[in-house]
């Protein structure tokens, strides 16, 4: 069967029109409905139902749509590898992260890999969510913590743990902590999930007036010496090297939580994501070391 009937028929569902799916494949109308009439005629079976105004996909349309359209990337993918084995790598490579990782360290790495590569696109989805990779075409997922799919392979970047940070404003108002018991003179901002409670981690009452799902806020209200926050390390690394923030307590850290790179089988996947994932490896585990 002719694969381009497939591709077709994938992107008049894709778009929800036969006039937008000519109009990105730079098609006369007429062809785009001449490909997906034989290729209901080929398969025996209306796919696609028509109306003036609109289109809609029949019960085997649907089961066609979701059983080829990963496989028809795979396909796609197969002969682009071998096409362009020895030419420059091109192509979308599509990540998923957690936000704060992604602005505090995949953002840069990403331009760096474009100045090298340029024809390289890439579709970035922010979200601590367990995203389902297969279904969703995403490629490769950064996540901190123990991998929950046994479908998906992972390679350990390292770990990530979180350290006690003041500005020194903070600390010449209200005092350097020597330990943690010391924290119940101070203002805390501590990290808080519905998966995942920080807090829970020190064993001491603690005065909390800031509790967030979300580090960069936690951060901010330390850069603005509102209290003391507990912050994985790579997240203030920065700030801590032009002395913006301190690290406090150097003696306690919290139980480290392994960060790791999902993905599918590297066998089937195109040169462009093995590059990319070789290219990311050394640069990732280095933003995450923590400095005794």
């Amino acid at each position: 069967m002719n694969l381009n009937l497939l591709k077709t028929f994938q992107k008049v569902v894709e778009l929800g029109s036969f006039t937008k799916a000519a109009a990105h494949l730079k098609q006369p109308k007429s062809r785009i409905s001449r490909a997906i009439s034989s290729l209901e005629e080929h398969v025996g079976v209306q796919l696609i139902k028509r109306t003036t105004r609109s289109i809609s996909l029949t019960e085997a349309g649907l089961k066609l749509f979701k059983e080829t359209s990963h496989s028809l990337r795979d396909i796609e993918d197969a002969l682009d590898q071998l096409m362009h084995e020895k030419s420059e790598p091109k192509g979308v490579i599509s990540l998923t992260a957690p936000e704060d990782f992604g602005h505090e360290v995949l953002e840069d790495l990403l331009i760096d890999f474009q100045k090298l590569y340029p024809l390289i696109e890439f579709n970035l989805l922010y979200t601590n969510d367990y995203l389902d990779l297969n279904a969703q075409n995403i490629d490769i997922a950064f996540r901190a913590g123990q991998l929950r799919d046994s479908s998906l392979l992972s390679k350990s970047i390292g770990v990530t743990k979180s350290i006690f940070v003041a500005s020194p404003d903070y600390l010449k108002r209200r005092g350097k902590p020597k330990n943690v018991k010391d924290l119940k003179e101070h203002d805390l901002l501590y990290f808080i999930s519905a998966r995942y409670e920080q807090e829970s981690s020190i064993p001491y009452n603690q005065r909390i007036i800031m509790r967030s799902n979300s580090f960069p806020t936690i951060k901010r209200y330390c850069l603005k010496s509102s209290g003391i926050g507990l912050i994985p390390y790579f997240l203030v690394k920065k700030e801590i090297e032009s002395k913006k923030l301190v690290r406090i307590i150097p003696s306690w850290t919290e139980d480290s939580s392994p960060f790791q790179m999902l993905f599918t089988d590297r066998s089937k996947q195109p040169k462009r994501v093995q590059l990319f994932m070789d290219f990311i490896f050394d640069k990732v585990k280095e933003a995450l070391a923590i400095e005794d």
